[in-house]
Order: C-alpha cells, then structure tokens, then sequence
C-alpha cells in the first residue's frame, strides 16, 4: 500500500484491519504529527514499514508490537526528539533501522531493546550528546552504525567502542 505524498494529517486506527496480508506500506512524505498505536495491528506479514519525512515527534508505546517479520523501519527526516525505553518491541526480525534527520538528543537505556537482528542502525544529523551506558543494549548483531553529524562527546563514544559486531562505523562530524 502506498499512501505516499497525499498530505495525509490523520490516520484512522482501524485503516488497515483485515489487511493481514500486506508486505509493504508507504506513509511516507505526508503530515502525520502522531500514529494510532493500534494502526499496525494484525499485520503479521508486514517486511518494509516506511514513515519517513513526516512531522512524528514521538512513537507511541505499542505501535510496533506485532510486526515480527518486519525487516526494514523508516522513519528519516521527523521531528523525533526521544525515544522511549522500548518502543521497538515486537521487532524481533529488524535488519534496518533509519532514524536519520530527527531532533533524538540522547540514547537511553534500553532504547533498543528487543532488536537483536538489528545489523543497521542510522542516526545520522539528529542531535545526539549522550549515550547510556545500557543504550545500545539488546542489539546483538549490530554491522553497520552511522551516527555523524551528532554532538558526541568522549564518553559517549566510550559506549560506542563496547559494539564489538560493527563492521562500519560513520562518526564523522562529531564535535
């Protein structure tokens, strides 16, 4: 389903219940300020979920929980500013995460919780200053981490050098 570039501010809860069998939703592009936490419910087959260059500044608890064989989440160019302790559960086969252009200060403890297939994670130009201790806790497979044009400081890269899987690592245009 593509429901890309409509100017779409609002989105019914119940938009997609029956749909059990969709692969793959496009909200991108639109005006979307906040999502329904039931609007994915049920759709079990859903692999690329794409929410990017909308006006979210937050991603309700829940949203997420029943999406286990989604594969790839966009959602770039937001207003993001936090996220929550798990909001990511239920995305037990993640691969690719892109939280790139949002306004994300810090990463908190347990921010990723529950993404243990993740192998790619975007953070690039939010505006990241710190990272917990436990933030990146719960990503077991993580290959690729892009995370320029933050406003890290030493400590938080401290954090950083504990992700013994990566394979890439673009911390470029860090104070």
């Amino acid at each position: 389903v593509d429901l890309s570039k409509n100017h779409i501010k609002v989105l019914e809860s119940s938009l997609f219940s029956g749909l059990t069998n969709l692969g793959n939703i496009s909200l991108n592009n639109n005006l979307l300020e906040e999502l329904p936490v039931t609007l994915f419910a049920g759709l079990t087959q859903l692999d690329t979920l794409g929410i990017s260059n909308n006006k979210l500044k937050k991603i309700p608890q829940g949203l997420f929980t029943n999406l286990s064989s989604l594969i790839e989440l966009y959602l770039s160019n937001n207003d993001i500013n936090s996220l929550e302790s798990n909001c990511f559960g239920g995305l037990n086969a993640l691969d690719g995460l892109l939280l790139e252009h949002n306004s994300i200060e810090a990463i908190t403890t347990n921010m990723f919780i529950g993404l243990g297939n993740l192998s790619i994670l975007n953070l690039n130009d939010n505006k990241i200053q710190a990272i917990e201790p436990l933030g990146f806790n719960g990503i077991n497979h993580l290959g690729n981490l892009y995370i320029n044009n933050n406003q890290l400081t030493d400590a938080a890269l401290t954090i950083i050098a504990g992700l013994t899987t990566l394979l890439g690592l673009d911390l470029a245009r860090n104070p």
